[in-house]
């Protein structure tokens, strides 16, 4: 068993005074115009302005348009290759599902992270002795050149028969299992114990720690 540990939009609301007929409709027209966005070469006009200002000048300077905030990891297998090339201030615009959308990058935050397959041994099913001799038994089997997927498959208790952990960051596991992970290298076969819980863990180190990027983006989608 492995423990792993959004901004909402926020709408203002204003009184207003009474308006005539033709500033009524002169705002109508306004917020019909905002709700329909922008073209493509209006919206790329405003970025360029604003290239590598502070991110709530920006946020202020582009809140009539049709945007949402975004998170993406820009090692992730899904990111779009055109993302990685990125610097702050900078965008892109992209297809998708019938539409255009321009990625405006607000800012990159580099984390570390880390990967291992581990096996599973549950400590109130059995005894210290018992989950010592079992890891024993492992911890040989693997030496002997038996593959840890399949000793997984064969012994961990949880249900990750294969024992394989996708990459996680800082503050994302329970800090034993994290800090030994981080602290072996790559191959790296050893054991962890949370006793308190009655956890413990034959692991093995499968990656070297990298370090990642967190991308903010504006996605702001523009009229045809």
């Amino acid at each position: 068993m492995i423990i792993f540990k959004t901004e909402k939009n926020q709408i203002c609301i204003h009184r207003m005074k009474p308006y005539s007929k033709f500033q009524f409709l002169s705002l109508m027209l306004m917020l019909c115009t905002t709700m329909h966005g922008q073209s493509l070469t209006e919206i790329e006009s405003e970025l360029k302005k604003l290239s590598l200002k502070d991110s709530t000048v920006v946020l202020n300077a582009l809140a009539h348009l049709n945007y949402e905030l975004i998170k993406i990891e820009l090692l992730d297998d899904n990111t779009p290759k055109e993302f990685k090339k990125l610097k702050k201030g900078e965008y892109v615009t992209l297809e998708q599902d019938n539409a255009t959308f321009i990625y405006y990058l607000m800012g990159k935050l580099p984390f570390e992270e880390y990967r291992a397959n581990y096996i599973y041994i549950d400590g109130s099913i059995h005894s210290s002795t018992a989950v010592d001799s079992l890891r024993a038994i492992i911890l040989k089997s693997y030496e002997s050149g038996d593959n840890f997927e399949d000793l997984a498959t064969e012994y961990t208790m949880d249900g990750n028969s294969k024992g394989d952990l996708p990459w996680f960051k800082k503050g994302h596991m329970m800090l034993p299992f994290e800090e030994a992970v981080r602290n072996h290298k790559l191959n790296d076969i050893f054991t962890v114990d949370i006793p308190e819980r009655n956890w413990y863990y034959v692991t093995l180190k499968t990656y070297a720690n990298r370090v990642n990027s967190e991308l903010s983006f504006l996605k702001i989608k523009a009229t045809e």
